[in-house]
């Protein structure tokens, strides 16, 4: 029982982190909280990632801040002690996939499900906020078809 509770608390993890990036991303990252001074600079270091996709800058603007990963990390190691361990590795299971999955995504052009739906954001950018799972951009109703018709 406790091995079942353990991996349903890892798959909760793993899909509160997506929503949250989900969250920041629509609401902070595009929308009227990235206003706020205390986001701003958040909110434009999101705008050099849109201008610079590609190329020798893109290494500069695709990964989180130093700063910001040390928060992430503070932050997990409290979840992780006065919470749920498997809470904490189901969060860190989606940050290492979707810091994997973003790269590949901005350096290898694959053609994946992801790559579609992300590049469409790139070129839209007020809708396909998920970055990676399109069902939630679906179930808040902020998915456009992104794969191109062959």
């Amino acid at each position: 029982m406790m091995v079942l509770q353990a991996l349903i608390l890892i798959f909760v993890g793993h899909f509160l982190a997506a929503l949250i990036v989900y969250a920041n991303h629509r609401f902070v990252f595009h929308g009227k909280l990235g206003r706020f001074p205390i986001l701003r600079k958040i909110h434009l270091k999101h705008a050099l990632h849109h201008a610079h996709t590609s190329g020798i800058s893109l290494k500069k603007h695709i990964f989180a801040p130093l700063w910001a990963q040390i928060g992430f990390v503070i932050l997990y190691a409290c979840i992780g002690y006065f919470v749920s361990v498997p809470l904490v590795i189901g969060l860190i299971s989606f940050s290492i996939y979707y810091a994997h999955t973003h790269l590949k995504i901005h350096t290898k052009k694959i053609g994946s499900h992801a790559y579609w739906h992300h590049r469409h954001h790139h070129r839209h950018p007020n809708v396909n906020f998920s970055g990676m799972y399109p069902f939630i951009d679906r179930t808040f109703s902020t998915y456009t078809e992104s794969r191109p018709r062959l």
